[in-house]
């Protein structure tokens, strides 16, 4: 996710240790070819289900009355294809947000909001000819035509067995297809600008102190989503699949990455890099339990609230130790 700490992006210091980062672009290549995998797969199911609505004449009634439960079907093969491909996203999406040269793409898949966000021109032409004039992200678009978050992107609302209600309806297959293999195709970009990218020292701690930060912006949109609110809540995102969750993948990014300078701040000052480690380690725990409380039970909007503020603290306590490790390696912090 953006966010204003982006003004306290590093400046690689002459004198800077260059670690062996090596390791953390393999990492990243090889989760890139896994999403990419994801997403080959999801734009297939997606095209099984504009073949049975291109076959219907795009008369959705039509075709839900014909063959109901190849439709649902349909659906479900769609919906468990994203399911699979947007974790996959967040497990790697650290290493973009806010960073040259992913930040564009990133907005593009999975940050930007409708209009003009970030100032990112990225238009979806739909298979019948409709251009959607910058709609935002790509996985926020594509679930909310599979789980009917936006009635524009909706086509017929049946009855599909959804026990709370969300997602009983056929998605608008033009704007699914459209939405998904655009998703597709920016991915492959995100791998080719990856394969030319080589990491710096710098980038690790620019990285870093931009993204940690960032928990309490996960935070926020999970209290306003279904998964705290319920059929109250008035956003058209992160319904399928709880913030927590993305936060939890968000914060193992983190993890590989600070991996790779780990060693050099280890060599200079052991108590230094465990406080680091310790409390990356800290949080995603902290949030595991959380996701798995939510599993058993919603919690309240104060409880949210609290929540918040607790792993905002949490987060808050890793930025004073990162800035001492990055001034170990040579890395001076902007305004510091």
């Amino acid at each position: 996710m953006r966010t204003a700490s982006l003004l306290l992006t590093l400046l690689l210091a002459p004198t800077a240790l260059a670690a062996d980062l090596s390791g953390t672009k393999a990492h990243l290549l090889g989760r890139l070819d896994a999403l990419s995998a994801s997403t080959a797969r999801l734009a297939q199911a997606s095209d099984a289900y504009y073949t049975l609505a291109k076959g219907a004449n795009f008369d959705y009634a039509r075709l839900w009355k014909s063959n109901p439960a190849g439709v649902k079907a349909a659906v479900e093969r769609t919906r468990a294809a994203w399911r699979d491909a947007s974790p996959r996203y967040e497990q790697i999406e650290g290493f973009f947000a806010g960073q040259d040269p992913f930040d564009r793409l990133d907005l593009i898949i999975d940050a930007a909001n409708p209009g003009t966000d970030g100032g990112v021109d990225h238009d979806v032409k739909l298979p019948n000819g409709t251009v959607l004039r910058r709609p935002g992200a790509l996985f926020n678009l594509t679930e909310a035509a599979l789980w009917s978050l936006d009635p524009r992107y909706t086509a017929l609302k049946v009855n599909l067995g959804a026990k709370d209600g969300l997602g009983n309806a056929l998605p608008d297959a033009n704007v699914l297809k459209g939405g998904v293999d655009a998703l597709h195709g920016v991915v492959g970009q995100l791998r080719q600008t990856a394969r030319g990218w080589q990491p710096s020292t710098g980038y690790v701690f620019s990285t870093l102190t931009a993204n940690v930060p960032t928990t309490q912006d996960f935070l926020e949109v999970w209290r306003a989503s279904r998964f705290v609110t319920g059929g109250a809540s008035k956003t058209q995102e992160f319904a399928a699949i709880s913030r927590l969750n993305d936060l939890r993948d968000n914060i193992g990014s983190w993890q590989v990455i600070y991996a790779g300078v780990s060693p050099e701040v280890r060599r200079r000052n052991v108590a230094l890099d465990t406080q680091v480690r310790g409390g990356l380690t800290e949080l995603r725990a902290y949030v595991e339990r959380l996701i798995d409380r939510e599993r058993q039970r919603r919690f309240t909007p104060e409880q949210a609230l609290l929540v918040q503020r607790e792993a905002q603290d949490r987060a808050t306590a890793i930025a004073g130790p990162l800035t001492q490790a990055a001034a170990l390696l040579g890395v001076k912090v902007a305004g510091q």
